[in-house]
């Protein structure tokens, strides 16, 4: 297969074309009466240097330059070519051209024409495309463009054409082709904004009545800036996933920004030490569909089942798993974000601040079902939750001589609270396996989404008139369970017992705030450079503590143990409970089957999470040893983690997939020091 190139017109100097540019330009930006004006130019062409005089022609078939949705300006050319083309061949008793569409899989806000050759080659070599091999079967393909720069959609198309293993004969056909190779290809943007130089040329394009709209308008548009001061662009995007119920597997994401830059004022031209200075605003709404592939489907699965009298035979069957949902959809998260941009001193300190208030609705959650369904819980939409805080990020460059110090730091805060939840506003109870007996989570409107559930203690009894006079826990006939030495809990709903309607919120897994520094320094041929992460405010249900830290003194136990109650005299710490071997509570299930916060820690940490030290050969040394570089280093990640959490990490969730359960620690591996 070996294509054949035809151009109406060869570009060879920077400022000669053999066509007019503010025409081309105007036929990139929609006027459908210079698109006209080209196709018949390019048809009448091809048929006098290419078709007039040849014998036979076989069927062919018109593609056009690629595109996902929106049609290029290519697209409108090629209407008046293939218009053009089909008159002379219907007069000579040749087949009219059939046409197809070739179908890309990205769209792309970059402008090609500010790219070079090799960054439009990586740019669109990331694309795909796509297109019906048996329709083209035995007919001559004809690929049209407007303008050939570099030939990166030239390349793509062959490349399709070679996977396909088509051997059909291939005419490349051009309106314009750059064979001048010593000329920039922004050229291409030299023509394509020669007339239209701002957002206000367009007016009378639009007004004309030929306007036709293509891609190339709409991201002008969508993707503004106006004098690199004024910046706007906005995006609309749909979604599908099969992942959800046949009624609503689609889901519609407009998102729009814009932006000021005040140092590209006048007013600011005199301040000197403000490099740059920008404010921001952007709202969007994205879509969220990380649920299992099946999972608006009701499924299947094997089990058995016992037929026959006296005890019968076990038979294999089947059995619906879950509930299906039909009306399953996308979780939408709806974000605002205000921010502001400031560099000064030539950009030697760089600093950004951010507020965002994210909403995200129709949450995926897996919510508990009335038993008579014979289900536990279904896959729902339900429910709104609130994230909203500020970001902080500073890049500083200390030093920039031969000794070289850059600092990177960061600092955020994120509130997050539930807004609603289904119909009636009900909370959600949920369970960490862990647990043998009640629920360890609730999710309920106003506090966070996964706030830890249980018994809250707030001390130790320290004796007998404690027991008689205080709120505790009483067997079924009504006597003291209770005893000195063991948890107080808090009587929750006031009605002078310790009871399951006690249980309450004791404790939040999300953080207050995190923070993190990276710090680089580099002299001649050495580098160094580490990195500290910290989180602040947070706490972990430790699961693990029902194990470890029973207090029942059969396994061994956490260190803080040896503090425990002994006696009135010896009261320990006054939060750690007297070694029993029939430590319990709650009636008959054992204390450490049910969350109390006893089992909540503060998880907050700082940890060196990398240590890097470096030495690059000179380059006359890798030379000499016939090497294009070479590097000697030494890392160490996670060096050391500064906690007071009992657990082996505080950064954990052992059920992470599991948005009812977050924050628990059920005795996960540990966090393991590399040495590289």
């Amino acid at each position: 297969m070996i294509p054949l190139t035809y151009s109406l017109h060869q570009i060879d100097s920077a400022d000669q074309f053999g066509f007019c540019p503010d025409a081309y330009s105007r036929f990139k930006f929609g006027d459908d009466q210079e698109a006209q004006g080209f196709g018949e130019a390019l048809a009448a062409g091809f048929i006098r240097d290419r078709l007039a005089g040849t014998g036979t022609i076989e069927q062919m078939v018109v593609i056009s330059s690629p595109y996902a949705f929106i049609p290029t300006a290519t697209f409108a050319m090629k209407n008046y070519f293939v218009y053009t083309l089909n008159r002379w061949l219907a007069e000579h008793g040749h087949p009219v051209v059939e046409e197809t569409k070739v179908h890309r899989t990205v769209t792309y806000k970059e402008d090609y024409g500010a790219l070079s050759a090799e960054e439009r080659l990586s740019l669109i070599g990331n694309d795909s495309f796509h297109i019906d091999r048996d329709f083209l079967e035995g007919k001559t393909l004809v690929f049209l463009d407007d303008i050939r720069i570099t030939g990166s959609h030239e390349r793509m198309i062959l490349k399709m054409a070679d996977a396909y293993q088509l051997k059909n004969a291939i005419y490349l056909l051009y309106f314009a082709e750059l064979v001048n190779t010593e000329i920039h290809p922004k050229i291409e943007n030299f023509l394509n904004y020669h007339q239209v130089k701002s957002i206000f040329d367009l007016d009378g394009i639009i007004k004309s009545g030929n306007f036709c709209i293509n891609t190339r308008i709409v991201k002008y548009i969508l993707n503004y800036s106006f004098d690199n001061k004024y910046l706007l662009t906005a995006t609309l995007r749909t979604d599908g996933s099969s992942r959800f119920g046949v009624d609503n597997r689609y889901g519609v994401f407009p998102s729009v920004s814009v932006a000021w830059r005040v140092s590209e004022e006048n007013f600011m031209k005199d301040v000197n030490w403000i490099s740059d200075l920008k404010i921001k605003t952007s709202y969007g709404i994205t879509g969220n569909n990380f649920i299992s592939n099946y999972g608006a489907i009701g499924l299947t699965a094997a089990d058995n089942y016992i037929f026959g009298a006296s005890g019968g035979s076990v038979n294999n069957g089947i059995r619906l798993a879950n509930i299906g949902n039909t009306l399953l959809s996308w979780e939408k998260n709806k974000q605002l974000d205000i921010g502001l941009e400031f560099g000064i001193l030539q950009n030697r300190v760089a600093m950004s601040v951010d507020y965002y208030n994210k909403r995200t609705s129709d949450l995926l959650l897996n919510v508990p079902t009335p038993t008579l369904t014979g289900y536990t819980n279904a896959l729902q939409n339900i429910g709104e939750i609130q994230n909203k805080g500020y970001e902080f990020t500073v890049t500083s460059r200390n030093l920039v001589k031969e000794f070289k110090w850059t600092t990177d730091m960061n600092f955020s805060t994120n509130g997050v609270k539930v807004l609603a939840l289904g119909p009636d506003g009900s909370r959600i109870l949920a369970r960490q396996l862990t647990f043998a007996a009640g629920n360890t989570h609730v999710t309920e409107i106003g506090s966070a989404p996964g706030s830890f559930f249980g018994y809250k203690v707030i001390g130790i009894y320290q004796n007998q008139n404690e027991i008689d006079t205080q709120p505790i826990v009483k067997n079924a006939n009504g006597t003291a369970f209770s005893k000195p030495g063991q948890l107080k809990f808090a009587d929750v709903n006031g009605d002078g017992v310790i009871t399951a309607d006690d249980r309450t919120i004791i404790g939040d897994p999300f953080p207050d705030f995190t923070y993190g520094m990276t710090n680089s320094f580099a002299y001649k041929g050495f580098d160094f450079a580490f990195t500290i992460q910290g989180v602040h405010g947070f706490e972990v249900l430790n699961a693990a503590r029902r194990f470890y830290g029973s207090y029942s003194g059969l396994n061994n136990t956490i260190r803080s143990a040896s503090n425990g109650w002994k006696s009135e005299a010896d009261r320990g710490d006054g939060v750690t409970p007297q070694i029993d071997r029939n430590f319990g509570a709650l009636g008959i299930a054992s204390v450490i089957n049910n969350a109390t916060s006893a089992f909540v820690e503060d998880g907050s940490f700082l940890r060196i999470r990398n240590i890097t030290l470096g030495y690059n050969l000179p380059a006359s040394v890798a030379k000499a040893l016939k090497v294009a570089n070479a590097r000697f280093s030494f890392t160490v990640q996670n060096a050391y983690t500064f906690t007071k959490y009992e657990g082996y990490n505080p950064e954990v969730s052992v059920e992470g997939a599991n948005p009812l359960v977050p924050g628990a620690d059920s005795g996960a591996y540990p966090l393991a020091r590399t040495f590289m």
